[in-house]
């Protein structure tokens, strides 16, 4: 791959301007692996967001300050670029000599650049994905291995068991909506009485806080077991953020409520700490809701690089959406393939039977992995609704009938994720409204604007309840499409409580 460059405003009186950057001109062809490149035909079909990222290769290898000044010794016009195992190398014009690029941001740019490509033109049918020589012991295993979480061994399942949360939820509620009505009427200097009295509310508190524990403990355990990074993370984080919470609870229930502690300097600094530990956690659970909501808006980029490319047809875009969203609930031939030469690698002694068996069960995981990570993207509603009908639709995309159901899932898919997108900015302004109504109450001990803040938080958390149960259990619009109760089945993985 090459790129035209102009450097004539390098020079002034001919001399080099060494603080300039390299304009870029034009580019023909990229490379994304070794032995295959893409024409400038491919490269027009990508949505902008693709086409940037190959600028921006460019831009990054032909402004780097060693690659600047060869441009400047020999006068060059052109930079070749090209991949050999696996990373990128440049040369001039002119040369036969090829250079690796030191820069690791710029060789993992180009790796993700060169993958997100791939997998986009595959699933736009303008690039065929390389078939693999399989035997016929290992296209047997691949053959038989579970595609669907329904195909999942209940052996997997029982493994993983989780307390009930719908309770803890209610308990959410209630709590948010006692503490909206109690900061509104503060702020307006209305005094009544307290809907829920001091002691229970308390009790209501810890009993939650502890269970948060639980919850986060099972998460942690449920994701490792099928190894799920990021799911262990976030089980991790939350017994962090609830144990600090709880710890800061417990000293400000003890230096307000007790005179164990008689010393007026010791309390105020254990207020003053507890206090500290509270914005803490505000802000810790504000920084979940800020990565959820990223995470959240990179798939969305990611599925409407396919919907709203106006180089691709009506049909070319719903069926590269599908394929990418076939691709997150499903383990694809490439990826079991790769764990069953795994298994076969690390088991070399072990019976056929064996291998299989170990093989189904780190595919079921892999498949398992894969749902979590969509379900904290959209939903798990709409994951059946993928995994049983997608294959069928991608055979004939001209039918009506297929197109129409794959409308709706893309529709639903859409739906959902901006429904999430929502939920994590909502939840995420409701935490730094808290924490601001700490810092407000206690540092600057300007109570009205403390309350006025605080009741703004507990009204955006309530709505968030009300709407979750408004969906779970009135409206039920999800009920339909779920025939085969997946969403029964994922229950028995660990999930957050909101």
């Amino acid at each position: 791959m090459c790129v035209k460059i102009d450097n004539n405003h390098f020079y002034s009186d001919h001399k080099p301007i060494v603080n300039e950057e390299i304009k870029l001109m034009d580019f023909g062809h990229f490379q994304l692996e070794e032995g295959y490149s893409i024409s400038s035909r491919e490269i027009a079909q990508l949505p902008g967001c693709y086409r940037n990222d190959i600028n921006e290769i460019f831009f990054r290898v032909i402004n780097k300050s060693e690659v600047k000044n060869k441009i400047l010794g020999q006068n060059a016009s052109t930079v070749f670029l090209k991949v050999e195992d696996g990373k990128l190398f440049y040369g001039l014009c002119g040369t036969k000599d090829f250079f690796e690029i030191k820069d690791t941001k710029v060789q993992t740019l180009f790796r993700k650049t060169s993958r997100n490509i791939k997998k986009y033109l595959c699933n736009t049918s303008f690039f065929k994905e390389r078939k693999v020589a399989i035997s016929k012991e290992d296209d047997k295993i691949l053959k038989t291995a579970p595609s669907d979480v329904e195909k999942v061994k209940k052996a997997i399942f029982k493994k993983m068991e989780k307390s009930d949360s719908e309770w803890s939820l209610w308990v959410i509620w209630a709590l948010e909506i006692e503490s909206l009505y109690k900061k509104f009427c503060h702020t307006f200097g209305i005094k009544v009485p307290d809907i829920i009295p001091p002691f229970i509310n308390d009790i209501l508190s810890y009993t939650f806080g502890v269970y948060g524990v639980i919850n986060g403990v099972e998460i942690n355990r449920d994701a490792k077991k099928i190894h799920d990074a990021e799911g262990a993370s976030d089980g991790k984080h939350k017994v962090i953020r609830t144990v600090l919470a709880i710890f800061a609870s417990l000293i400000e229930l003890i230096t307000t409520n007790f005179k164990i502690i008689k010393n007026a300097l010791t309390k105020l600094c254990l207020k003053i700490g507890a206090n500290f530990l509270f914005v803490f956690v505000t802000l810790y659970a504000s920084l979940k809701y800020t990565l959820a909501y990223l995470t959240v808006s990179k798939f969305r980029r990611k599925f409407v690089a396919y919907l709203e490319n106006d180089n691709l047809t009506h049909a070319q875009k719903v069926e590269g959406a599908l394929r990418y969203l076939k691709n997150k609930v499903t383990v694809s031939e490439e990826d079991a393939l790769k764990i069953l030469k795994k298994v076969r690698l690390e088991n070399p002694d072990l019976a056929e039977d064996k291998i299989q068996q170990l093989a189904h069960d780190m595919i079921a995981k892999k498949l398992l992995t894969k749902v979590k990570r969509f379900e904290r993207r959209v939903d798990s509603f709409e994951i059946s609704m993928i995994q049983n009908n997608i294959d069928e639709i991608l055979k004939d995309l001209s039918k009506p009938e297929n197109m129409r159901m794959a409308e709706k899932i893309i529709e639903k898919v859409k739906y959902k994720n901006d429904l999430n997108l929502k939920e994590s900015k909502w939840n995420g302004i409701a935490t730094i409204l808290t924490a601001s109504e700490i810092i407000l109450f206690i540092v600057l001990a300007v109570p009205v604007y403390a309350y006025a803040f605080g009741a703004l938080s507990s009204f955006i958390g309530s709505a968030l309840m009300g709407m979750y149960f408004y969906r779970k259990h009135i409206s039920k619009v999800d009920d339909e499409d779920d025939k085969k109760n997946l969403h029964e089945k994922l229950k028995l993985l660990a999930d957050p409580i909101i």
